[in-house]
């Protein structure tokens, strides 16, 4: 299930679901003044969840820590490849998105560029499948 019973809250700015077996982000895009998404130990399992997400302009912080679509990471070059694509999943398709804090961690500049670069559908050229998006981040990403 999702979130779908908190359609009337239409001004809400914080919204804590951890620790639920919710496995949808489904019933959040109603609210354009979420700021705080708190889906921790949740059964969120598939990235395109965060298409949900997407048209929240004033999102600024997601936690999905602990859900299945996090703990897939095997190595620390997975769990940085699981960001820059969940960072392209919130960028809305113009403007820019206001996510600063993913899963605890600030979303840096550099991150956002990759995300655009690795997974632009109008940028083909930047997509390759066949290699670790993490070989060509910038060093600061790793620290």
């Amino acid at each position: 299930g999702g979130a779908s019973g908190i359609k009337t809250l239409t001004s809400l700015g914080h919204i804590d679901l951890s620790g639920n077996p919710i496995q949808s982000l489904k019933g959040l895009e109603g609210h354009p003044r979420l700021r705080t998404v708190l889906m921790a130990q949740t059964a969120v399992g598939d990235l395109s969840e965060l298409e949900h997400l997407q048209h929240l302009p004033m999102l600024e912080s997601l936690d999905l820590t602990g859900a299945p679509l996090c703990e897939r990471s095997e190595s620390a070059a997975e769990a940085r490849c699981f960001r820059i694509r969940a960072i392209h999943k919130l960028l809305p398709k113009e403007g820019r998105t206001k996510l600063s804090v993913l899963n605890g961690q600030a979303v840096v500049a550099e991150e956002r560029v990759s995300s655009r670069n690795f997974h632009d559908q109008d940028d083909l050229q930047y997509m390759d499948t066949k290699r670790d998006d993490a070989q060509d981040l910038p060093p600061a990403l790793f620290q």
